[in-house]
């Protein structure tokens, strides 16, 4: 071994020992009778973070929550979410908007679900959380922070009770896991208002870390469980300390719930009524639907003008509501412990209104084209947000972790991207509809969730855009001198389901013929 290399593990050993017992030390001299809710609010806003996990091209596939331990060199998230096909970097996103980006790992224990990600010197300066040498007696008071299902929602902070929870072999027993070396119990917190997401400590009055909160995912349900802080002091000194590429991470013992989509699903009656309220939007109101009105002096029906015989209009609020219909659904469609039946009713009403869209008439498509083109167009407009587009099935290219296929948009010029697998089960996480991939050259309907643009590598180049001819200037006049818009970035959508559409060109299914019928 080298001179440098083994000062290099040297000065890593000694930051990775200071790193878990600094904290400590700056909470030892509270008083456990007194709870500074402001001060606990204080330092919880500064190391508490949101976790987006990427490929190497910035697709997010995971979401997960964590806190920065010790003085700041290390985030504690889960390692579920950490062990995705393609992972090539975790970004931090803290509650101030400030983001860190890491790309190595000092500690992934599969038993515990626990990983502890490395934060490079000088990209952050944070103060973070000390776990608990000793556990207090069970049943006492614990508090759990609530970040809220999105990063940026109010911190708050509910106390509750620390319990016994699953010993290791039950647990092993009740998911049908292997795992013999482990002997220490699980912990449960219990009370009022104390629901949280996996990677969020639980903490003394003190500020200490007591646990760390996880999801795992038995045969009958997701069990919340609390992982004890001495099971992470054990994880964190169990090996010799070594910094390792995010790729290497290994997968946890336990299958837990992996968040695909920020946001909590929601109810079956608020999402049919937020259905109910896009298809009334869509519906004309000059001929209630129908494609004719009929004259009051002969009788006659004729073409309504105002849908031109379509029945549908796409006017202001419409596309809106549309998009969060999709956006419900494919927070339904990805949500890991959300009742079977419910989840097949509510993404089957989804798939209606695609199939309603498909069908729709050219005035129509061209209200609706030109609202997509408006969304992805749109410079403040963030991320996550729902969309339903028609286009054209583009490439389909070997990305990092599998085949993506890119959906050319007409009005835009704005590529949207997906994975290309095919469809599964209602009863399992994941799109549904045609089972089938698409195929290239063919129209479809895509109805899901926009997580981030993402830059290729120069894996997939964008079609060239049809020139338009030029207007005939008119002499005297001088040449527009307008900068041409450059290439757009690609948009990832994690759909809930697709459907085939007719092309501009073909007339709709629901054409009506003669304007009088």
């Amino acid at each position: 071994m080298g001179v440098a290399m083994w000062i290099r593990q040297t000065v890593f050993r000694a930051v990775w020992c200071l790193s878990v017992a600094v904290g400590a030390a700056s909470w030892s001299a509270a008083s456990p009778a007194v709870f500074d809710k402001t001060a606990v609010c204080a330092k919880l806003n500064t190391c508490l973070c949101r976790v987006t996990v990427q490929n190497k091209w910035g697709v997010p596939l995971a979401f997960a929550y964590g806190f920065v331990l010790g003085n700041g060199r290390f985030v504690v998230t889960e390692l579920g979410a950490l062990a995705q096909p393609g992972v090539a970097k975790a970004v931090m996103r803290f509650r101030d908007g400030s983001e860190v980006t890491a790309d190595q790992f000092g500690m992934a224990d599969p038993v515990s679900g626990l990983a502890a990600l490395y934060l490079k010197p000088g990209v952050s300066s944070r103060q973070g959380l000390a776990p608990a040498q000793t556990l207090p007696p069970l049943g006492g008071s614990a508090v759990v922070p609530r970040m809220g299902w999105e990063q940026g929602h109010e911190l708050r902070l509910a106390a509750g009770r620390l319990i016994a929870g699953p010993k290791m072999v039950e647990l092993a027993a009740r998911t049908g896991t292997d795992v013999t070396r482990a002997k220490w119990t699980f912990l449960r917190i219990v009370g009022k208002d104390v629901a949280g997401v996996a990677g969020t400590p639980i903490l003394d009055r003190e500020g200490t870390v007591l646990g760390v909160r996880i999801h795992v995912m038995t045969r009958m349900a997701t069990a919340p469980l609390v992982v004890p802080a001495t099971a992470l002091r054990d994880a964190l000194f169990s090996s010799k300390p070594e910094l390792k590429p995010l790729a290497e991470v290994p997968e946890a013992a336990w299958q837990v719930r992996v968040l695909r989509v920020e946001g909590q699903p929601v109810a079956p009656a608020q999402f049919s009524r937020g259905v109910q309220s896009a298809k009334d939007g869509m519906k004309c109101r000059a001929c209630d639907g129908q494609g004719y009105r009929a004259s009051l002096y002969s009788g006659y029906r004729y073409t309504c003008y105002t849908c031109s015989a379509e029945g549908i209009v796409c006017t202001q609020g419409v596309y809106p509501a549309l998009a969060e219909m999709a956006g419900e659904c494919t927070r339904v469609a990805w949500a890991q412990d959300i009742e079977p039946r419910a989840r097949k009713a509510m993404l089957a009403t989804g798939l209606e209104t695609l199939k309603q869209l498909a069908d729709a008439g050219p005035q129509f498509r061209k209200a609706w084209d030109s609202a997509v083109a408006t969304d992805l167009l749109g410079t403040n407009r963030g991320f996550p947000r729902g969309i339903v587009v028609c286009g054209r099935v583009g490439q389909t290219v070997q990305g990092p972790d599998g085949r993506y296929t890119f959906l050319e948009t007409r009005l835009a010029g704005v590529p949207v991207a997906f994975r290309a697998t095919p469809v599964t089960k209602p009863t399992v996480p994941g799109p549904i509809g045609t089972p089938a991939a698409p195929r290239q050259g063919t129209y479809i309907v895509l109805g899901g969730m926009i997580l981030a643009t993402f830059d290729t590598d120069n894996a997939y180049t964008a079609p060239r855009p049809r020139q338009a001819k030029p207007a005939p200037r008119k002499r005297g006049k001088a040449k527009s001198a307008l900068p041409k818009p450059g290439p757009a970035l690609p948009v990832y959508v994690l759909p809930f389901g697709w459907l085939p559409a007719p092309s501009a060109a073909q007339p709709p299914a629901r054409q009506r013929g003669s304007p009088y019928w």
